[in-house]
């Protein structure tokens, strides 16, 4: 389980179950779409603005709504 940085009561927990999202300090729970093709989550980074970034079995996604994901290419994950 994580918080978002700008939003101490935004939790996040992740795993085989898939990702749930409270916003109320975790008194409410509300499951939110997986990334396409992946069966779990291994990390979750969540970012301001309700970004996350989500390690599955599929590979790295981004997501800036919770519902649609993108998947980051190796290539952005490069250094310099």
């Amino acid at each position: 389980m994580t918080a978002a940085p700008d939003d101490a009561k935004r939790l996040y927990a992740a795993g085989y179950h898939g990702i749930s999202e409270s916003r109320d300090g975790g008194l409410h729970w509300t499951s939110r779409r997986m990334p396409e093709a992946s069966t779990s989550v291994s990390a979750l980074l969540p970012l301001p603005k309700g970004v996350l970034l989500a390690a599955t079995s599929s590979g790295l996604f981004r997501s800036a709504d919770g519902a649609s994901w993108t998947k980051v290419s190796s290539e952005a994950m490069q250094p310099g």
